[in-house]
């Protein structure tokens, strides 16, 4: 697919072993994807087809190695969590804790359908990985408040072309809200600060929730996403 790096399934095991980046402005990213999930669906046995598994721990650290040796910054792209829960779990905590060990400098995250928490943690290699254990849904038809509800991630890479350390800073969440209220037509997404209270209410019998507001939103937003990471109005 022109100009769209694809990370996560490959046509072989050379495919899989290759390094995925983008370069920007002098910055190299490193691509790493992986997901825990495909829904009850495998590959047939005789398949060269590779998929990157949360439980192929060796191929994920090799994958984040090579991309940490030859790139500013590395990025993991991964698949996991559990449906319609805001807290990460032990498995999510246990793998992105071992992947900042092994050089991911940003792991974000998606499969809830729901945002959890966004937060820095120690690589124990004096530096911080910033994690994003789920956005949540980006644009969806379900009809549950706190799945309309999703966020964007935004950070500057800085890279000092001196000592050639790159590091991840301003990192802001960003919530978003998906809204239609005719079936399944007219599905629009909005930054939460151009939705308004009239078009949360004009959706708030489909969501089953009569309180859907900016107030619902900003509250649910805010017992998930540490308000470091929220830009202060």
């Amino acid at each position: 697919m022109g100009g769209v790096t694809m990370t996560g399934a490959y046509k072989d095991e050379n495919d899989m072993n290759r390094l995925e980046y983008i370069e920007k402005d002098g910055i190299k990213i490193g691509l790493v994807g992986i997901t825990r999930y495909t829904n009850g669906l495998s590959l047939p046995k005789d398949s060269a087809l590779k998929i990157i598994y949360t439980s192929d721990e060796d191929t994920i650290k090799s994958k984040i190695q090579k991309a940490k040796a030859e790139c500013d910054i590395v990025l993991v792209n991964v698949h996991w969590g559990e449906e319609y829960t805001t807290t990460p779990n032990n498995d999510q905590r246990e793998l992105a804790n071992k992947m900042a060990s092994w050089g991911a400098d940003v792991i974000i995250g998606h499969h809830p359908h729901v945002i959890q928490p966004v937060e820095w943690i120690d690589n124990g290699n004096g530096t911080k990985t910033l994690v994003a254990y789920s956005l949540g849904n980006f644009i969806s038809q379900q009809n549950t408040a706190s799945r309309v509800i999703g966020g964007m991630l935004h950070y500057d890479l800085t890279k000092d072309y001196d000592t050639g350390k790159t590091t991840v800073d301003n990192v802001i969440f960003e919530p978003i809200v998906t809204h239609y209220v005719r079936g399944s037509h007219d599905v629009q997404i909005y930054p939460l600060s151009q939705y308004t209270d009239a078009l949360a209410k004009a959706q708030a019998s489909r969501l089953k929730q009569n309180d859907f507001s900016i107030k619902y939103i900003n509250d649910f937003v805010g017992k998930v996403i540490d308000k470091q990471f929220l830009k202060q109005s």
